[in-house]
């Protein structure tokens, strides 16, 4: 009978990971980006810090990406529309500042001594040094193996629209979608740091210069 049948389980697929970091066939422009949404996200949310926060970030094209950020607590639609806006502001005044996209590398220990764990993603790369990209007082985040290297200033970004933002509260996570419109990407070679900056300077809370004359 049918009470009498016995079914046999079929095996649970295995869950696949996602990594957090997954950009290696991206365009400068978006290479930056990604990081400078990331950083727009910490100024605008103060329940967002900026190391080991992201569990994602993905350039879907050169021109379209998506962050997932760790997020606890709860957001109503009018709220996130407000951010949405909040969020397209302020990165594009930060594209039309102009300042420099640095880029350098470190030894890990020495980077950790100085910054913690500022420059890590939810997934911490096993590499003994670290190639790091910095906006000052913006974002700090370590550069994926084989990733496109960033444009060298804000402005090469391109005009930045925020897309769809939704909220996960079962799981904590907040998903921000953007575009970038590229334009004209200027001759300017990269800055270079003449020293490594503080965390403090990384962190906003002085700038490299204030730093130096301490």
């Amino acid at each position: 009978t049918a009470s009498d049948t016995h079914t046999t389980p079929s095996p649970a697929k295995k869950k696949t990971k996602k990594s957090s970091q997954t950009v290696k066939s991206s365009s400068p422009q978006m290479s930056a980006a990604l990081r400078l949404i990331k950083g727009t996200v910490i100024q605008k949310l103060s329940k967002v810090g900026m190391g080991k926060t992201t569990i994602r970030s993905i350039a879907k094209t050169k021109t379209k990406g998506m962050i997932v950020v760790k997020y606890e607590g709860a957001l109503s639609k009018s709220e996130i529309e407000t951010l949405r806006k909040d969020l397209e502001v302020e990165a594009r005044f930060k594209v039309d500042d102009d300042v420099p996209v640095y880029v350098f590398e470190m030894d890990r220990e020495k980077a950790e001594n100085l910054y913690g764990d500022l420059m890590f993603d939810v997934q911490v790369p096993e590499t003994k040094i670290l190639k790091m990209m910095y906006i000052e007082g913006w974002i700090l985040n370590v550069l994926s193996e084989g990733e496109t290297m960033p444009v060298n200033y804000t402005s090469d970004i391109g005009r930045v629209t925020i897309g769809k933002i939704k909220m996960n509260k079962k799981k904590g996570e907040l998903t921000v979608e953007f575009s970038v419109e590229i334009g004209a990407v200027s001759s300017r070679s990269r800055k270079s740091l003449e020293t490594s900056p503080s965390k403090n300077a990384v962190l906003g809370l002085a700038s490299s210069s204030e730093d130096d004359g301490k």
